[in-house]
């Protein structure tokens, strides 16, 4: 039922011309490895392989929405592996052309299993239709991750296309032209790492989690970059610490006793909107990408910490 009304919200969004797109510098292999170990577990269920095939001259930096791409992969390989069993599902990120500024990729989500009748591929990218009639009985689904899905491409300037035949599997595929992150790259060049980080010198956070061992490792990547920090084991504390003291950026996991960290920054915007608030969340679920930024907050890191991630989102 929350997937339903999930979908239902984001396909309001979308209709309404409420969602526009963020493009910052993101890491597409990144992006890609973490969807692929979401549906690991389902696909592992029903005795799915899945597959991960990134070329090899991808850039590691592009600008792109991140959560949006995140969505729209999300939505293609839960279709998968809702309609594979004993089978393999193949997720493929290839360089189509460039220049020295921008970058089309082609994405693919591939499947070995039960396929679309050609008189049903037009149809199932309508909102609230399947293949066929006994589709959701027997496999779920609110019949709206694909219109989802055609019109996130759309706000992309792409396009969702299809290639399938009935007990044949299928593949949905699309190209994004994006451009690439000169900036990002450079550091990536110079060394940009944990050793060779920006110069944090002066900047105070606050990082906001319950686990000793994610803050100890927060509080080094901080301190290796001359910054300074502070911490509290719940949203609750969070609330406090950020009315009587000065900071510059709050690391807020989302998961924590006492109060979480959505309803934390809901409350935090009450009286203080512009600090930047990073989400830090081990899930890339896109229904808990969104709830971050309907909360408040700017942006998200992913757990377990990438040490480059951590750094250029700083």
């Amino acid at each position: 039922m929350l997937n339903l009304i999930n979908d239902i919200l984001d396909y309001g969004k979308i209709e309404s011309g409420k969602i526009s797109l963020n493009f910052k510098p993101t890491d597409i292999r990144n992006l890609l490895t973490h969807v692929r170990n979401t549906h690991l577990f389902k696909a592992q269920e029903k005795q799915n392989n899945i597959k991960l095939l990134i070329d090899q001259d991808l850039p590691e930096w592009v600008l792109c929405d991140e959560v949006r791409l995140n969505q729209i992969m999300h939505n293609l390989v839960s279709n998968a592996v809702k309609f594979t069993s004993q089978g393999n599902i193949t997720i493929s990120a290839t360089v189509e052309r460039e220049t020295d500024q921008t970058i089309c990729i082609a994405f693919s989500v591939k499947d070995t299993g039960i396929g679309i009748p050609t008189d049903k591929q037009s149809i199932i990218f309508e909102r609230f239709t399947q293949a066929e009639a006994d589709t959701t009985r027997r496999f779920g689904g609110s019949g709206l991750g694909l219109s989802i899905v055609r019109s996130m491409l759309e706000l992309f300037n792409s396009q969702i296309h299809l290639k399938s035949e009935p007990n044949k599997g299928a593949e949905f595929y699309f190209s994004l032209e994006l451009e690439k992150d000169q900036a990002s790259t450079a550091k990536q060049a110079g060394g940009f790492s944990a050793k060779n980080t920006l110069d944090l010198s002066g900047v105070h956070v606050l990082i906001v989690d319950d686990i000793a061992f994610n803050t100890m490792v927060a509080e080094q990547m901080l301190a290796n970059g001359n910054a300074t920090s502070d911490h509290a084991v719940n949203g609750a504390e969070a609330i406090e610490k950020i009315k009587h003291a000065q900071y510059d950026l709050v690391l807020m996991d989302i998961q924590m006793p006492v109060m979480d960290g959505l309803e934390a920054t809901q409350q935090i915007r009450a009286f203080n909107q512009t600090i930047p608030i990073i989400a830090l969340t081990a899930s890339s679920e896109p229904e808990v990408i969104t709830e971050t930024k309907d909360s408040g907050m700017n942006d998200f890191l992913m757990k377990p910490f990438n040490p480059n991630d951590f750094y250029a989102l700083i």
